[in-house]
């Protein structure tokens, strides 16, 4: 791992794990914003901010609309954490389908994120990767 790379993970260390509906959690690290938007029925939207600035959304329900932009982009394996996933990314725009593997509500999680900076790509992603299901006796942040 390059010294750049050590620094940045230094640098992002995650400062708490919050709940994204009943069945998901994702790390979250300092002087980065959570902000609960939408909900209906069957959703729930949730936005990350970080100084300021959108960073990514996560859809959060049983309707994921995936790809929502990137249709046009190859589809990858974006599995792990006990979640089957698929991604599609295009420069610095990405998008995240995640599924729970045995079921239940929220059925998906789909992340995604258009046109950030490599800085806030790497940093939403590094999250991104953190989206799991909670073990029981997880300490997890209200929702």
């Amino acid at each position: 791992m390059s010294l750049l790379a050590l620094l940045f993970c230094a640098a992002t260390a995650f400062a708490e794990t919050r709940s994204i509906g009943p069945a998901l959690a994702i790390d979250i690290p300092e002087g980065v914003k959570v902000e609960r938007g939408e909900a209906g029925d069957d959703y729930l939207l949730y936005s990350f901010w970080k100084d300021g600035h959108w960073l990514f959304s996560i859809y959060v329900g049983s309707k994921a609309q995936y790809p929502k932009q990137l249709s046009g982009a190859v589809e990858k394996d974006a599995s792990g954490l006990g979640l089957k996933g698929r991604e599609r990314r295009v420069g610095a725009s990405r998008e995240v389908l995640l599924s729970l593997v045995d079921g239940g509500w929220p059925a998906h999680a789909h992340a995604f994120y258009f046109e950030q900076s490599d800085k806030r790509a790497r940093l939403a992603d590094k999250m991104i990767k953190t989206i799991h299901r909670p073990l029981r006796g997880d300490v997890i942040g209200a929702r």
